[in-house]
């Protein structure tokens, strides 16, 4: 065979190969774009409406140019400073979109002092399933609100919870979202993102649902006077209804995994022999100067790392993964796949991370909890001089308790729990529940942190049941009973 044959032979074996390669790389794109097409026509609603508002807020072209100016920041060597910080969320910043752009065609805003502008969902009994001749059930007796977890927003209750609640209770449900959290204006004013103040929040929705109940139910469904009032409040969230609580005016109390950690009860150092009592005072003392030093040293910690943790929630928060891993972890082995699966319920937490000042109102949020809600260093630095004057003069630290706010309130507590919740262990809630002089324990099995939404039915039938407990003044069936639940 002659070179020139070898070199023609050569030639068409390349060809064909190319020609093999194109037509396999087609396929390949072609199964690709099945399977996208595929993939895109599972998506949600809310899913849909996420990538939406994603949309809303840059063009292509402009949101490749603020790429270009990110990964700029990000290929320098050193750690970037404040200004550099500064300029890449200032791009982030870009990409989001107002919280009215944001909300749903069932959204509401109010205003509460203190806090600014809260969104919440409002839910009103189905009264057209229910008989026309029976007046007394459709009237509504009862007024819930419900208040979510960290990092969370009222979707919590919304997925799953609330049209159920005002269905089984003929009541109104009223579940916002928290300062820091979901669509609720962000202040500057760390006292906003209190638990105090989510729980003025709380006690507002509970107002704002006895004045809309009418309107939002019909004349069909008149407002019942004075109704029962109810608070829901799940892991963090819990603190807020308990202060809320113990303010007065609300009769029943739901706790879902709640972050409470009871106090150990202060002994009576006046029956102690006196030289004891010697030695109480000194280290009273004490403990107040290391708290306070503590604390102060936290909150310039958390204020100087507060540009680094805006910088890390937007690279890494607004991802799908983070919250489909994150929440699969802490539910219950049963829901785990279902959580990786379900789009909508990934998307359902993730959204509110397309509103502008997202990441800074849950910066706030982690602010304010390790300075107690101050507003700078030296806020904090007088604030504990003062815990050390009073235990100096032997006072109390006036530190607020949830626990003793609700042994406080009179209300009647009902505390529901998953046996697989990793993030609050179950022997806390079992604490609190004895800690607590008019407390109930259900156990929820096979369910993690968040009974109201894993396991919607056993939680709604443990909340019926103790309601309904609650109005024949402590007799009848006991909360939660049935299947998958244990009471203690």
């Amino acid at each position: 065979m002659d070179d020139q044959h070898m070199i023609e032979l050569t030639a068409r074996r390349v060809a064909e190969v190319e020609v093999a390669e194109r037509a396999t790389r087609d396929e390949s794109r072609e199964a690709d774009a099945a399977i996208r097409a595929s993939l895109d026509a599972l998506s949600e609603k809310l899913s849909e409406k996420l990538d939406a508002l994603s949309a809303l807020s840059t063009t292509p072209a402009a949101a490749a140019e603020e790429e270009k100016k990110i990964d700029a920041l990000e290929d320098t060597a050193t750690i970037p400073s404040h200004d550099e910080i500064a300029a890449k969320i200032d791009a982030l910043e870009k990409r989001v979109v107002a919280a009215e752009d944001a909300a749903d065609e069932d959204s509401a805003f109010a205003a509460v002092d203190g806090v600014g502008i809260v969104h919440y969902k409002l839910r009103a009994p189905n009264n057209d399933a229910k008989d026309e001749n029976d007046a007394s059930s459709r009237d509504v007796a009862t007024v819930v609100s419900c208040v979510h977890g960290f990092g969370a927003n009222a979707y919590s209750f919304e997925r799953a919870t609330a049209a159920p609640l005002a269905d089984a209770l003929n009541a109104v449900v009223v579940a916002h979202d928290s300062p820091g959290f979901g669509l609720t204006e962000r202040p500057r004013d760390l006292r906003a993102y209190t638990p105090r103040a989510n729980a003025k929040v709380c006690r507002a929705m509970l107002r704002l649902a006895e004045a809309k109940a009418e309107d939002a139910t019909g004349s069909r469904t008149p407002l019942r006077t004075p109704p029962r009032r109810v608070a829901v409040g799940h892991s963090m969230g819990a603190l807020a209804v308990a202060l809320a609580a113990g303010e007065g005016g609300i009769d029943d109390v739901v706790l879902v995994a709640p972050a409470i950690v009871p106090k150990r009860r202060r002994k009576n150092t006046e029956r102690q022999p006196a030289r004891k009592r010697l030695w109480t005072r000194p280290l009273g003392v004490l403990i107040a100067l290391a708290s306070a030093v503590a604390r102060v040293v936290v909150a310039a910690l958390a204020r100087a790392l507060s540009p680094f943790l805006v910088l890390f929630l937007r690279k890494i928060v607004r991802n799908a993964a983070f919250w489909r891993e994150g929440l699969a972890s802490a539910v219950g082995s049963p829901m785990r796949r279902v959580m990786r699966d379900d789009r909508s319920w990934t998307d359902g937490y993730r959204r509110p991370s397309v509103v502008t000042g997202w990441d800074r109102g849950m910066a706030r949020v982690v602010l304010s909890a390790a300075t107690g809600g101050l507003d700078g260093v030296a806020a904090t630095a007088r604030d504990g001089a003062r815990r050390v004057a009073r235990a100096v003069s032997g006072e109390e630290s006036g530190e607020e308790d949830a626990a003793e706010a609700l042994a406080r309130s009179g209300a009647r507590v009902l505390i529901v729990h998953g046996d697989e919740d990793v993030i609050v262990p179950r022997s806390n809630s079992e604490k609190l529940a004895a800690a607590l002089p008019r407390a109930e324990l259900v156990v929820v099995r096979g369910c993690g942190h968040m009974p109201h939404e894993e396991c919607p039915d056993v939680f709604l039938d443990a909340v019926r049941a103790f309601l309904r407990k609650g109005e024949r003044g402590g007799d009848g069936d006991d909360a939660g009973a049935g299947a998958g639940v244990e009471k203690t």
